[in-house]
């Protein structure tokens, strides 16, 4: 499904605008490095309210459109004749959201709007919250979080520093259990899905012969599942020290559920080894970045493949909860 991600700049303080609606706040500091391109790859869409549309126009950039190579929709009660590729609506975030969820196509960007926001939010409809915080006291202006507001937990999923400019990119809450009886259709789904998309250097059955044996396995094993609004979105499989599998849905990716599931694994114990392909280069790279090691190499005998043995020790100073 088409994510919603708000990717937005705000003042130390809280602030998206001054008391006027003005951003000139916002000059001489420049976004994260990659951080821009990587969100128009990634979107195709634009949401938006008629004072940040306001802003731009006449602000920040009133010779072109800056966003003419996407879709972009207007929310106001004062609109303007739509043309090509920008749509003034009177509709609900909502409603519109649910219409485009169900249509193909890239994710879609928040711009702003505080109120475009704030009702997505009450509706969980964010998916991510990027959020660039500029060094600047404003005091007083246009809150992104207005209050009052219901309590809403995210978690941390990437920090990123550039001069003293930090963005801080937050997803939703997971719930990490033990799988339950009625979750194995859907491990066992992810896990089928997961070693196809990651493995195309093997045979195409390859997975699909191992399928039904495997889910036997899924429903005698210790896995836990990390759950995102009642939806199973990746799972981890252990047996005593070792990781079986870690597994994320297609859709799901990018915000840190392996890293969330391999985290609350580490906290139980001292020591982690698994087994990865080698021609696997996302995840060797994954877990390198979690400080594990090749420890050994050696031939799969199913697949003929070379397969690498990682292994990660806890610090000293860190202490097992189990």
């Amino acid at each position: 499904m088409r994510k919603t991600i708000l990717y937005i700049a705000m003042s130390l303080d809280g602030y998206i605008a001054d008391e006027n609606g003005g951003v000139g706040w916002l000059d001489g500091y420049s976004g994260i490095e990659g951080s821009w391109e990587a969100l128009m790859q990634r979107t195709d869409t634009v949401f938006m309210g008629r004072r940040t549309y306001d802003q731009i126009t006449n602000e920040l950039s009133p010779s072109q459109w800056v966003y003419a190579d996407r879709q972009t929709f207007i929310f106001t009660h004062r609109p303007l004749p739509s043309c090509e590729n920008i749509c003034f609506t009177e509709r609900s975030p909502i409603a519109l959201l649910d219409e485009l969820q169900a249509q193909e196509g890239k994710d879609i960007w928040i711009c702003g709007g505080a109120q475009i926001i704030r009702t997505l939010m009450e509706d969980d409809r964010i998916d991510v919250y990027q959020l660039t915080i500029v060094p600047v006291l404003l005091g007083a202006g246009i809150p992104l979080f207005e209050r009052p507001m219901d309590p809403c937990r995210l978690r941390l999923i990437e920090t990123t520093v550039q001069g003293d400019v930090v963005e801080l990119r937050y997803g939703r809450s997971f719930h990490i259990c033990r799988m339950q009886p009625s979750q194995l259709e859907r491990v066992a789904s992810i896990w089928l899905s997961g070693n196809e998309q990651a493995h195309a250097f093997l045979p195409a059955g390859f997975w699909r012969s191992l399928y039904p044996q495997v889910k036997e396995q899924l429903a005698q094993a210790e896995i836990y599942v990390c759950e995102q609004k009642g939806t199973v979105c990746g799972f981890i499989g252990m047996r005593e020290t070792r990781i079986e599998g870690l597994f994320v849905d297609a859709g799901c990716r990018g915000q840190g559920v392996g890293s969330a599931l391999l985290a609350d694994v580490k906290k139980q114990r001292d020591v982690l080894r698994l087994q990865v392909y080698r021609q696997n280069v996302q995840a060797l790279a994954f877990y390198r970045r979690f400080g594990f090691v090749v420890v050994e190499e050696h031939v799969d005998p199913m697949s003929g493949e070379m397969e690498y043995v990682m292994e990660w020790r806890k610090n000293k100073g860190e202490k097992s909860i189990r």
